[in-house]
């Protein structure tokens, strides 16, 4: 089937969820035959986003059920639809989501592998990050008790100096 684009005569909020939906399988049916083998509708869900591409899946389908809900006010579509006004699993707002999309204001969220990924590198970064400073801290304290020996030396050399120079 060929993906059509959204129509350009309106608002997308004035589209049924029904058409969105369409489109959004149309979709994805033009991307998998572009990046291989034909997935069911929701593959990424169902193989718990599995795979390097599914943040763009993933995010696609959180704006298209956003501009549904939108268009709530209209019969949610055929009988046989696949969502009748209930957002599935793993597309609800969560934590993770990121920024905003294409200037809307609309949320994108992550895959869950990539949440957990970019979670592992912000532990290893912020495991870094207490590393540098601990270091930098006991770097800081030896200079500090370098500069307060100085201070000493200093006080203890002035005080011997005002005191010599009284005599004289």
């Amino acid at each position: 089937m060929a993906a059509e684009g959204l129509p350009t005569g309106g608002p997308p909020s004035a589209l049924p969820g029904w058409e969105l939906e369409a489109w959004y399988q149309d979709l994805e049916e033009v991307l998998a035959a572009a990046s291989g083998p034909p997935q069911p509708w929701g593959a990424e869900q169902g193989a718990g986003g599995v795979g390097g591409g599914c943040g763009l899946d993933a995010a696609l389908a959180a704006e298209l059920l956003e501009l549904e809900s939108a268009a709530s006010t209209e019969p949610a579509g055929p009988p046989g639809s696949v969502h009748s006004g209930v957002t599935p699993p793993g597309l609800g707002p969560t934590e993770d989501e990121e920024g905003t999309g294409s200037g809307r204001g609309l949320k994108r969220k992550r895959c869950p592998v990539a949440s957990r990924e970019l979670a592992k590198r912000r532990e290893r970064a912020n495991e870094q990050r207490v590393l540098e400073l601990t270091a930098q801290n006991a770097r800081l304290r030896e200079e500090i008790g370098r500069l307060s020996a100085e201070v000493q030396r200093t006080r203890a050399a002035l005080i011997d100096r005002i005191v010599n120079l009284r005599p004289a």
